[in-house]
């Protein structure tokens, strides 16, 4: 133990420099066509097998306008991003206080430019997609391809041992659409998932019984007693996005589209995973489904927050119980990724996520499940309650 406190101070104890690592010309693109790339840190040992890759979050474009805007930034273009970068939080820390379980690890961060949830499969700008690329999923797949070929860092990666990808918000949907393929390109390691915020979006909807694979209505539908949503455009088509192949199968061919959600792909997703999501996604209620947010200080938004709620709980809960050896923490939270992940303050039942994910991933049996389900006692119409995150103000 000694050793390893003189180790992490020569190496600075929780503040990892990560080198950026830009594709080759043509091998994969940020929205406005320049190199998609990654960042990479060596575990502080030298020696170890165990890698950790993070996708990065931070919303998405559909239109025009938006993501025009987008690729103006770092969240649309690597022309700035920095060649070094420091991550001192999270599963990619180097800090044994803070992350006790995956400090000690070879690190991939994956900027987020591509604005289609790591998904996209557009590697061709098109009057169709506004003269921008999307193409997240590529980008994956060609980091992996340029990590194994590269004469430093490759040989570590084949002797890679246990891997597990993460990510939160668009990252947490990226690993769940990425994570079976990492598996695939890693045969020779133990892989699994630690999606953090990402189930986009649950199902078993109150008012949509008959089509449980629906998604929750909007706020606009909703409060007038409809369903359905407003959103006009298909981002599956846009974005050209890479689709469960066996979840596709399982419905007729004008509806394939449904598995882009997580509430349907997930059953069909062979990786290993362990789910951290607010039962009260504050970025699906207020940015995705349009609910006004001073409306949660009246009673029909606070139904509305109920609504969602219930989806999210039946989605997970049920989803999940087809999986035991997955891992779920479901805080009764209204937040969005906050309190999650490595080192997250929210707690349920006096469990949180760093004891309890590290006990998943390694498999030491401390905990008799790892599927932990708050049970605190809501407030009528059926409100987030945990006090250890953010909750709704009765008034």
């Amino acid at each position: 133990m000694y050793l390893l406190l003189i180790i992490s101070c020569l190496a600075g104890v929780g503040v990892s420099e990560f080198k950026k690592f830009l594709l080759p010309s043509g091998h994969g693109y940020c929205l406005d066509g320049s190199p998609a790339g990654f960042y990479y840190d060596e575990p502080i040992s030298q020696s170890s097998s165990l890698w950790v890759f993070f996708i990065r979050g931070g919303g998405a474009c559909y239109t025009e306008k938006t993501c025009k805007s987008r690729s103006k930034t770092d969240k649309g273009s690597s022309v700035n991003w920095k060649a070094t970068e420091k991550y001192d939080h999270g599963i990619q820390s180097s800090n044994p206080d803070i992350n006790p379980d995956f400090y000690d690890s070879h690190k991939v961060h994956i900027p987020y430019c591509s604005g289609d949830t790591h998904s996209g499969r557009r590697i061709t700008a098109t009057e169709e997609t506004w003269g921008f690329y999307f193409s997240g999923h590529i980008n994956f797949m060609k980091i992996l391809k340029f990590l194994l070929a590269s004469q430093t860092i490759g040989p570590q990666l084949k002797k890679a041992t246990q891997v597990i990808l993460s990510g939160s918000s668009a990252g947490g949907k990226g690993t769940l659409i990425n994570v079976d393929h990492l598996a695939n390109t890693l045969p020779w390691a133990t892989v699994k998932g630690a999606p953090i915020s990402g189930w986009f979006m649950p199902g078993y909807t109150d008012d949509q019984l008959e089509h449980p694979e629906l998604p929750p209505s909007d706020w606009a539908h909703w409060s007038i007693g409809q369903t359905g949503s407003n959103r006009s455009v298909s981002i599956v088509q846009l974005w050209n996005s890479t689709l469960n192949v066996d979840c596709v199968k399982s419905f007729p061919a004008n509806e394939s589209s449904v598995c882009f959600s997580v509430h349907n792909s997930y059953p069909f997703i062979k990786t290993p995973l362990f789910v951290e999501e607010n039962q009260y996604d504050t970025n699906q209620l207020f940015s995705q489904l349009g609910l006004p947010k001073a409306e949660v200080y009246v009673p029909k938004g606070r139904e509305f927050v109920a609504y969602f709620g219930r989806a999210m709980r039946n989605s997970t809960e049920r989803r999940l119980s087809l999986k035991p050896k997955d891992g779920l923490f479901l805080p009764s939270c209204l937040d969005h990724g906050e309190g999650l992940g490595i080192d997250g303050k929210t707690i349920i039942r006096g469990i949180n996520i760093t004891s309890l994910l590290g006990d998943w991933f390694f498999q030491r049996g401390k905990f008799n499940s790892h599927q932990i389900i708050d049970d605190c006692s809501m407030k009528d119409p059926g409100l987030p309650c945990n006090p250890t995150c953010d909750n709704i103000p009765i008034q």
